[in-house]
């Protein structure tokens, strides 16, 4: 997946010009997205739908990726189907992909 880097967030990748690296992000900060955006969304797909009254869990699939997002009570998310998931920039995280670290 390539997303666009916010620049306050570009200094911490400095390092990283040619390499991998882990991207990470809680499930509230995964909201769906009306339509795909180039760089800013990910196309998931839902694999399993967890409805928790105030609020539902999609796990979702990224390539061979899983990840889980947070949705709304009213979301027409359905299991098997793409959605689009716009991650908030000022709350990506990314990680080295051999230590692990920040």
């Amino acid at each position: 997946m390539k997303l666009k880097v916010p620049k306050d967030k570009a200094g911490q990748l400095k390092n990283y010009s040619k390499k991998r690296v882990i991207f990470g992000a809680r499930p509230e900060d995964l909201p769906e997205a009306a339509c795909a955006l180039p760089g800013e969304t990910i196309e998931a797909v839902v694999e399993v739908m967890e409805p928790l009254g105030s609020e539902v869990y999609l796990n979702v699939s990224v390539g061979e990726r899983s990840l889980i997002a947070r949705a709304e009570p009213t979301t027409q998310a359905k299991p098997h189907v793409a959605i689009c998931l716009q991650p908030s920039p000022e709350n990506m995280r990314f990680f080295d992909i051999e230590t692990r670290r920040r």
